[in-house]
């Protein structure tokens, strides 16, 4: 397989910094308190380069965003230069005055966290008065022009809730969802005794949710774990599958790669722990992704763990990402 020059998509954990601590998180609480980022001038020459080597897409996440000093000022250098750019939040801190630079800057998206539709819910999740700081947040991206995305992970406090989540989700305005899986990592291994659900459990919801997706279609998009099960549905969703019917699978090495806020480079956003494979501090990301053997082992494997080879795309069809677990359990899901 022709493997391309440099990632069509590139995420970038600018911050890891975050003002929350939710039960679920891929990173731990000493991850979560790490102020290390970027100087303002080393990540508008990270943008510089991302935008010589023609990358289309830039997904800013953390920690939490918006905790970054120069948030601003990375957004504003990524859409002048003809970068997609795309946050993630949990919008605690996005206030009207805020709203605006970010939208003079260029941003028109935002996909902001929210675990329940309730505070008792979400909170018992993301921590006490989450809820009503997110609920600000999300009032405030709506009135300010941005298109909005909720996104929620699924655990044992709101697999009971999920459809009245679509229908709150719908009633708030918002574009769309995108549900996620657990991913066995930091604070979603210290708490996966409260959060975990059995894979069995997890699997008729996620069928259930597939069966529901396409009452929503009109009013609201929504973004689904590929499992086996629904491969049959999700050949006409272009988010999981090309034109040609081909399955995007798991991305990366293919497509996508992760960046962190200390400048290391990984294959996979899931897995924050994994060595880092370069820092674009010291090369480069174009040659980070052209020789490292790490990102050529994700190219050419369905299976990281076991090196099986395939030679249509990185996954196969239905093994969707290769991190997401519950109780160590691999799971089917698709990361955008």
């Amino acid at each position: 397989m022709k493997a391309l020059s440099m990632p069509f998509q590139v995420g970038w954990d600018i911050t890891h910094s975050c003002n929350f601590r939710c039960r679920h998180c891929l990173f731990s609480s000493e991850q979560l308190s790490d102020k290390t980022s970027l100087s303002r001038d080393e990540a508008l020459s990270f943008i510089s380069h991302l935008a010589e080597k023609k990358v289309f897409h830039l997904s800013l996440a953390g920690g939490e965003p918006l905790l970054y000093p120069y948030i601003v000022d990375v957004i504003a250098a990524a859409t002048s230069a003809g970068i997609l750019v795309a946050m993630s939040t949990n919008a605690s801190l996005l206030d009207k005055a805020l709203a605006e630079e970010l939208k003079k800057a260029g941003l028109k998206s935002l996909q902001i966290s929210l675990d329940g539709s309730n505070s008792l819910v979400n909170d018992s999740i993301r921590g006490e008065g989450s809820f009503d700081r997110t609920m600000s947040g999300i009032k405030t991206a709506i009135s300010s022009g941005f298109s909005v995305y909720l996104a929620i992970v699924i655990v044992k406090q709101n697999i009971h809730e999920l459809h009245e989540y679509m229908e709150f989700a719908s009633n708030l305005g918002v574009h769309g969802i995108k549900v996620q899986t657990l991913i066995d990592s930091g604070l979603g291994h210290e708490n996966i005794g409260y959060t975990g659900i059995e894979e069995s459990a997890l699997r008729l919801k996620l069928i259930e949710l597939w069966n529901a997706k396409e009452k929503y279609r009109d009013k609201l998009e929504v973004m689904l774990p590929l499992i086996p099960e629904a491969l049959e549905q999700a050949k006409s969703e272009p988010e999981y599958f090309n034109k040609n019917t081909s399955c995007l699978g798991c991305q990366p090495g293919l497509s996508t790669v992760r960046v962190n806020s200390h400048g290391d480079v990984r294959a996979c956003g899931g897995q924050v722990n994994a060595p880092s494979i370069g820092n674009i501090l010291e090369k480069p990301l174009q040659e980070i992704w052209k020789e490292s053997s790490e990102i050529v082992r994700w190219r050419n494997a369905s299976l990281v763990e076991d090196g099986v080879s395939n030679s249509s795309c990185g996954s196969i069809c239905g093994n969707g990402c290769r991190s997401a677990t519950v109780s160590n359990i691999k799971l089917q899901e698709v990361h955008s």
